[in-house]
């Protein structure tokens, strides 16, 4: 961070910005406090209250590293600190908040379960300590997956346990802890199930490829050895193919293109001969879920947002794929056979498909040379790379609800080890349980279910030997040995009929502590809802706090979830009520501290009317809780103006300084741009220095295969030492020409302010740990004029996905218009509705009515606004506060109209 400080400084003169008001524009970037003082005295604006905004807004803003973890930005904050801050202890004594009480809500945040205590006291709630410090290490864990995180949670949850009748809290930790996705406990899992090394290894690879974070398609780099930590897909795939005698290459280019890597997915649709998008759609349906075609899902970086792909990023949303019971019982019998023949249609797609890529790969990657080979007694299947074997690797993400399927891959594992004790039925619940699949794993409990009551004899015709048979298949089960036994009511049920009946109801046959342990893991607020059984009369969680608001709240404050927390502060039984805290205050100082950009504007604009200050200026000061860069933007347009610094420049500065790479390149080319203006390099040379900017921009955002020649070409040609920890990757011989290209595009000597910019984003760039996707080379080399240069490159996102069909349309859509051939907003309306791109074609309605197409069609003027409204409406999004006002404004007139 202070490489990326000084390199700013540099270009300070280069920008004519002061160089006081640039460091105190870096503070506010990541709530420090340096030169922010400068700033408000030149607004005339209080200065220790300038100083606690920024402070207190940048307590889990990104930029204090580039993966923005939250405890690498306050891992020292506790109750004990916060609590003698005298930043925060002026902003609530301004806002009229008890500031203790605010340091103990942010404690919490910070994950603090020591001083539960402290804080319970400090805030009045009725709750035992035991519960609190359950919540807050549950959250501090899933940021961090320390390796002591068993051993921690299997003391702070003995007390949550007790309530929901699990009496094996180690069993617990280390099955929350595979939940939250910290491999390591798989150490322990080996000693618990009596797996050999190579057991543990496979299942530890299809654990980790299973969970919906995201992993990493690089090869690690050499001094990565821990190859689980990093989420290294390549070695995962690697131990996976060794053990099924199958081709390492084809088993990471199923893994990739189950997660939506560009270059996987291009190589599969070549394989079949389709499209990208098609072989995208015909991977979802043969997972059974919903299709989503979008082309930016997963393809690369959004500028707009500084948020990391792990955070949020994205969890697979899964369907249960009805029955042909549930099919045929249907009273609307046009639409289910409709409907039933579309799930045909598709079913029969992906089949063909799934059929055609194994073919395919099998012709393509031959058995893995360096796999042992099978044991002479044991009978090899025919393929290796068998239909099942494709379809169970394409589907672990979404948790392979196929049962055949991961009955072939197990299938195939014995035929290489017959002295595996991995079982069929682990296999599934491990990938079940891993990718969430709740269908799935109804299925496999409800087996379990079944060999309970034949093992306690419950079961009609059991005999001696079918309990023996089924004591000692429920002992090699995954739950089982975790400590998750069946629940006692499910298990006093009659038969079949009793739990069909109980699964209709909405009951489920999952145990319990397994649908505890689930939505501890991911946050879900609905564990706060679970009862004992389906007649109970009140949730677990009322012997906790009365009120589940409150529980709610305080789990979105531990995880710093604050578009969660913004929603459960006011109201009957809200979290301001709990503590005694003035309601809307107490929202707006959490909006801006935890943060919610949803309504961060509203929150410090009510703060700053509480404090008597000016709003433009309070929203600058602040202006480093956000993420977005449109937000951040007009936060800080007020300070820009009364500054005299320019917008462009300005805005480049602070989200540099939160490792937005594209703000490096807008820096530099503003400088090549004032360098070639005075005079000071020739044309040539400033289009090189520009060409090296964006090459390394592209590096760093992952979007570019990069390796140690192209690296030391790079830093030869400025004079720098060569990183460390650069990726390593095949290159092929026009890589190895682009190297050559790139090495030779020095900075000018007319240019020497670029170095340390140049430094800082190549250094950046070799510690990003994980790409975020990779895309084809995007420069346009034909010598055309600007506007026609972003047409086609406009029009080349279209067919080659280089960029977002958001960004694309627009521009298509106005040079169609200026050239009289199509009304503007004609293309956004046809391409964003026909592609599933609403918001695009939302757009494309209001550009229609702009351009007078809309005024007066057939005697009924359209309402502005109108199809924005109603995209909200359907969203379930427009009563978001950021979009209220002008929501509300619509709603309105189109309410008039119909009255």
């Amino acid at each position: 961070r202070s490489r990326c400080s000084a390199a700013i400084k540099d270009l300070a003169p280069t920008f004519g910005v002061h160089g006081g008001m640039l460091e105190g524009l870096i503070s506010m970037a990541v709530g420090e406090m340096d030169q922010v003082e400068l700033i408000a005295e030149t607004l005339g604006f209080d200065a220790d209250l300038a100083e606690a905004l920024t402070v207190c807004s940048g307590l889990f803003s990104p930029g204090r590293s580039p993966t923005h973890t939250v405890p690498e930005l306050r891992a020292n904050q506790t109750f004990a600190t916060l609590s003698a801050g005298k930043s925060l202890q002026r902003l609530c004594s301004r806002v009229g908040l008890p500031a203790a009480k605010m340091a103990a809500l942010l404690a919490l945040a910070c994950g603090d379960y020591a001083s539960a205590e402290e804080v319970i006291q400090t805030l009045g709630i009725r709750m035992h300590a035991p519960y609190l410090r359950a919540i807050c290490a549950t959250a501090l864990c899933a940021r961090n997956r320390r390796d002591d995180a068993a051993k921690l949670l299997m003391g702070e949850l003995k007390e949550l346990l007790k309530l929901h009748n699990v009496l094996k809290p180690y069993l617990f930790a280390l099955l929350l802890c595979m939940l939250q996705g910290n491999l390591s406990v798989f150490g322990e899992m080996q000693r618990l199930m009596g797996w050999a090394a190579k057991d543990t290894a496979f299942a530890s690879a299809l654990a980790m490829l299973s969970h919906p974070a995201p992993v990493s398609i690089d090869p690690p780099r050499a001094d990565e050895a821990e190859w689980l930590a990093i989420r290294s897909a390549p070695v995962a795939s690697g131990v996976i193919a060794r053990q099924l005698g199958v081709s390492e290459e084809a088993v990471l280019l199923l893994v990739g293109a189950s997660r939506k890597d560009g270059l996987c997915l291009d190589r599969i649709a070549n394989l079949v001969g389709r499209n990208r998008q098609e072989a995208w759609k015909a991977i979802q349906e043969i997972a059974g879920v919903e299709p989503d075609t979008r082309e930016d899902a997963g393809d690369g970086e959004d500028e707009e947002s500084d948020d990391d792909e792990d955070g949020g990023q994205s969890y697979y949303e899964l369907e249960q794929k009805p029955s042909d019971d549930e099919e045929s019982g249907d009273e609307d019998s046009d639409e289910d056979e409709e409907g039933m023949e579309l799930r045909r249609s598709a079913r029969a797609s992906s089949a063909s498909f799934l059929h055609e890529l194994t073919l395919a790969l099998a012709k393509e990657f031959p058995d893995d040379p360096r796999a042992p080979p099978p044991p002479p007694d044991a009978k090899p299947p025919a393929s290796r790379l068998s239909q099942g074997l494709v379809g169970a690797l394409l589907m672990l993400p979404w948790g392979c609800q196929e049962k055949e399927f991961i009955t072939e891959l197990h299938g195939a594992l014995l035929a290489r080890n017959p002295e595996s004790r991995l079982t069929a039925r682990a296999l599934r619940s491990l990938v079940a349980l891993m990718a969430r699949n709740v269908a799935a794993l109804e299925e496999v409990e409800r087996e379990r279910w079944e060999l309970e009551r034949t093992r306690l004899g419950k079961q009609p015709g059991a005999t001696a030997e079918d309990r023996q048979r089924a004591r000692s298949e429920l002992d090699r089960t995954l739950l089982q040995q975790l400590g998750c036994r069946i629940d006692e009511f499910l298990l006093n049920m009659r038969g079949p009929a009793d739990l069909d009946a109980h699964v209709r109801a909405g009951g489920s046959c999952v145990p319990l502590a397994v649908r505890l342990a689930i939505g501890l893991a991911d946050a879900d607020p609905e564990v706060w809802e679970l009862t004992e059984s389906p007649g109970a009369p009140e949730p677990v969680s009322a012997r906790i706090h009365p009120s589940p608001r409150v529980l709610k709240a305080l789990m979105a404050l531990c995880r710093v979830d604050g578009d969660a927390l913004s929603g459960l502060v006011m109201g009957e039984g809200g979290l301001a009520e709990a503590c005694r805290m003035p309601a809307a205050e107490l929202r707006s100082l959490l909006a801006i501290t935890v943060p919610c950009e949803g309504m961060l504007e509203v929150a410090a604009s009510q703060l700053s009317q509480t404090m008597g200050v000016q709003a433009s200026h309070a929203l600058a000061f602040v202006a480093g809780t956000s993420r977005n860069r449109e937000q951040q933007a007009s936060m800080l347009q007020a300070l820009f103006s009364q500054l005299d610094i320019d917008d462009a420049v300005g805005l480049a500065c602070f989200r540099a300084m939160r490792f937005r790479e594209q703000a490096w390149v807008r820096l530099g080319q503003r400088a090549i741009r004032n360098a070639l203006e005075d005079g000071a390099i020739p044309s040539a040379q400033a289009k090189r220095a520009s060409s090296l900017l964006l090459r390394l921009a592209e590096f760093a955002a992952g979007r570019t295969r990069i390796g140690r020649a192209e690296v030391e070409l790079i830093a030869r040609s400025l004079g720098l030492p060569l990183p460390k920890n650069v990726t390593m990757l095949r290159r092929s011989g026009a890589e190895a020409a682009a190297a050559a290209a790139l090495g030779a595009a020095a900075v000018p000597d007319g240019l020497k302010e670029l170095h340390g910019l140049v430094e800082c984003m190549l250094r950046l760039a070799c510690n990003r740990d994980e790409a975020l996707g990779y895309v084809m080379d995007r420069v346009l080399r034909t010598p055309v004029d600007p506007a026609r240069r972003e047409l086609l490159g406009a029009l080349l996102s279209l067919f080659r996905q280089g960029l977002r069909l958001e960004t694309a349309l627009p521009v298509v859509d106005q040079a169609l218009a200026d050239k009289g051939i199509l009304p503007a907003g004609t293309v956004r309306l046809i391409f964003g509705a026909t592609n599933g791109y609403l918001r695009v074609a939302a757009d494309g309605v209001e550009a229609l009515y702009a351009s007078g197409v809309l005024s007066g069609a057939e005697g009924v003027a359209y309402i502005p606004g109108t199809a924005r409204l109603l995209l909200a409406i359907m969203r379930r999004n427009a009563f978001n506060p950021k979009s209220w006002k002008s929501n509300a404004a619509v709603l309105q007139k189109v309410v008039e109209r119909f009255s």
